[in-house]
């Protein structure tokens, strides 16, 4: 199943299973998320056993085309998150 869920639905998760307001859902997952990127910041690897495993990838600078234009674009490399279930 490859059904994606955003924050908003990750707190209204806790809200109703965990009898928590809102704001404390959206607390705990503010904290949990911060742990995450201060955590890859350091090991760029982040196992938690029983969700998953968050990994700091580097994307290389390439070549895009602008599909409106068909202009060619070098974009600069960067960092991105990964999660793998």
């Amino acid at each position: 199943m490859a059904e994606r869920i955003n924050k908003e639905e990750l707190r209204n998760v806790l809200v109703r299973n965990f009898e928590m307001t809102e704001e404390q859902a959206a607390n705990v997952l503010e904290r949990f998320f911060g742990l995450i990127i201060k955590a890859l910041e350091t090991d760029r690897y982040v196992k938690v056993k029983g969700l998953g495993i968050f990994k700091l990838i580097d994307v290389e600078p390439h070549r895009i085309v602008n599909v409106n234009t068909g202009e060619s674009v070098d974009t600069q490399g960067y960092k991105k998150v990964a999660f793998v279930p």
